[in-house]
Order: structure tokens, then C-alpha cells, then sequence
């Protein structure tokens, strides 16, 4: 069985050199050569040059398919062409305004929209740190004030209060 692991890190070690270089780079400038844990993989990470729609290609030319789909966030894919042209027309208008805006209220509008009855009033968004942690004051709250309807995204499971 360690004959048939050593072949497979050979042929992997043979297809990926300029990965194999990058993770030496990496490994001089961040912690264990990685920005994130979930790319912490033996020998060394792919290291990826492009992607689009389910595919990706490392810096050597080797095409995967990208089981991965940026963590769930890619549903539509990699470079959808709709989501392009959005992201294109939205760096024009400026990346983060630190404002309120009308696409605010658009989001709000179809969550609404999307989301079952309880869900309908008042969608918001939390930063992942600080507000986050709030979290269980948050729900109390709701409670006590005769409210329901808050919700939680927390690694793809869903809170309710």
C-alpha cells in the first residue's frame, strides 16, 4: 500500500514542479506556506492560475474540476458571465462605499422574498467577527421583545431565534 501512496505522490510531484516552487516561496513569507487550513495538503497545495465555470488550472497547465466551488460560494461557477459583467459594472461605481445604498434594499428585497414567513422582516447582515458574538444577546432580544424571525448563516446551517 506505501508503494502504491509513494506513486501517487511521485506522479503528483512530476505534474506539479512550478506548484512545487511556489509552496518553497510560501513557505519563507506565511505560516506552514498557507493563508488558509483548508489548502494544507501533502506534499503541497495545487496552486491555481485560473478558472472558469466548474474547472480550474494550476501554474503547471493541469485542469481539475473544482469539487471546492470557492467553499459554496461559487454556485453559478467560476467567471460566470452575468456575474462578470455585474462585478464589472459595480467597480466602475466604486467597491465599498461604507454607505447606504439602494442595492442594500434590493438584497433585503429578494431575501425577503426568498425566505420562509418567519424570515420576511428585516433581514440583516453581520460581520463574521464582533457581531457575530452578539449573536446569543441578539436572539434574547428577539424573544423578549415578542419578535421572531433571526436568522444565522453559520457554515451553512441556519439559526433561527
Amino acid at each position: 500500500m506505501s508503494a502504491s501512496f509513494s506513486n501517487i505522490e511521485t506522479a503528483y510531484r512530476q505534474r506539479t514542479p512550478a506548484s512545487a516552487r511556489l509552496f518553497e516561496e510560501a513557505c519563507r513569507v506565511l505560516p506552514a506556506g498557507l493563508t488558509h487550513d483548508s489548502r494544507a495538503t501533502q506534499p503541497y497545495p495545487v496552486y491555481v492560475a485560473r478558472a472558469s465555470g466548474p474547472r480550474k488550472w494550476d501554474v503547471d497547465g493541469n485542469e481539475y474540476v473544482d469539487y471546492f466551488g470557492g467553499h459554496g460560494a461559487l454556485l453559478l461557477g467560476h467567471s460566470h458571465p452575468e456575474v462578470v459583467q455585474a462585478v464589472q459594472q459595480q467597480m466602475v461605481a466604486g467597491t465599498h462605499w461604507g454607505a447606504s445604498h439602494e442595492l442594500e434594499v434590493r438584497w433585503a428585497e429578494l431575501v425577503s422574498r426568498r425566505c420562509a414567513a418567519p424570515l420576511r422582516h428585516h433581514p440583516r447582515s453581520l460581520h463574521p467577527g464582533q457581531d457575530s458574538r452578539r449573536w446569543p444577546a441578539w436572539r434574547s432580544g428577539c424573544r423578549t421583545q415578542g419578535r421572531h424571525g433571526a436568522a444565522r448563516c453559520d457554515g451553512g446551517t441556519i439559526s433561527q431565534a
